[in-house]
């Protein structure tokens, strides 16, 4: 696939916004066809197939265009990891989003973020070779809690309405993150 043509490049684009719009309709990643695809992006089948071989592969882009932000969010220099400040970004660009909020929220969505974060993951280790994330048992299993506690803590002020302020929930995210269960007794 060439990449840097214009005219495929806008056709990758027409096709990953198609999906992400048929996914933010329906809600049902596994419903969605090529043909209804196709006819979202307002292309016939064989140009999808000059790109894509399936829906999946689409997805698979889309994640790793998420993952992406994500680990540019999480390695940029002003933010230290674990921080309230990196937290707060997070919300904000989940926020922003309906896409990503969609995938947060909706709980069959689960394997599309589990992707996002072995990905996430991957590119944390790939692009620092000076100070690398050892893929150890223990290194992984701090940025799952850590994932899920951003997860819990974002669904759980949407379904409250976001009658909280954004920075407020993710205080409550980080006091988990920092100093685990027990920090509400200690408040």
């Amino acid at each position: 696939m060439n990449t840097k043509d214009p005219r495929v490049i806008r056709t990758i684009k027409l096709i990953k916004d198609a999906l992400r719009e048929l996914m933010l309709d329906k809600r049902d990643y596994f419903n969605i066809s090529v043909k209804e695809l196709c006819e979202k992006a307002g292309i016939n089948r064989r140009t999808f197939y000059l790109h894509f071989d399936s829906v999946d592969e689409v997805l698979l882009y889309i994640q790793h265009d998420i993952a992406t932000k994500f680990y540019h969010e999480i390695s940029s220099s002003s933010k230290v990891p674990y921080s309230k400040e990196l937290i707060i970004s997070v919300f904000k660009t989940i926020n922003s989003d309906p896409f990503l909020e969609l995938l947060v929220l909706n709980q069959t969505n689960e394997h599309i973020r589990d992707r996002i974060l072995v990905l996430v993951r991957s590119y944390l280790n790939s692009n620092n070779p000076g100070n690398k994330i050892r893929d150890t048992f223990e290194k992984k299993t701090i940025s799952t809690i850590y994932y899920h506690i951003l997860v819990s803590t974002y669904t759980e002020w949407s379904k409250q309405k976001k009658t909280i302020p954004m920075e407020q929930a993710a205080e409550i995210a980080y006091r988990f993150v920092s100093k685990g269960v027990n920090s509400e007794q200690d408040s």
